[in-house]
């Protein structure tokens, strides 16, 4: 009973195709990403450039930003986030966030 029982979850696993799709339930990778990010970024830095930064660097990795529905002096852990990348300005040194969902809007997460 033991191998039969180890083969169907074989079989399961082997059937996840980790994908937009289930994001959600197995999250992201960046590296998987990267690219399509970069390439995201870059179209929306034509029509708004970034003012006196000479370029950027993307951040290797995601910034998943909590916010609350009221303001109190409690840390709430858990709850609401926005999904971000972020670029680093190579003259200021200036950090710019942006939200993933506007970069990937397929994403499900």
């Amino acid at each position: 009973m033991y191998q039969g029982l180890k083969k169907l979850c074989t079989d399961i696993i082997e059937k996840i195709n980790y994908d937009e799709r289930n994001a959600a339930l197995w999250g992201i990778d960046f590296e998987d990403y990267k690219e399509e990010i970069l390439e995201a970024l870059h179209k929306k830095l034509l029509l708004n450039p970034i003012a006196g930064e000479g370029g950027f660097d993307l951040v290797e990795g995601f910034f998943n930003t909590p916010f609350q529905d009221k303001l109190v002096h409690k840390i709430y852990l858990g709850g609401k986030t926005v999904p971000m990348v972020a670029i680093v300005g190579n003259l200021t040194g200036s950090i710019h966030f942006f939200a993933l969902k506007q970069l990937l809007p397929r994403l499900v997460f």
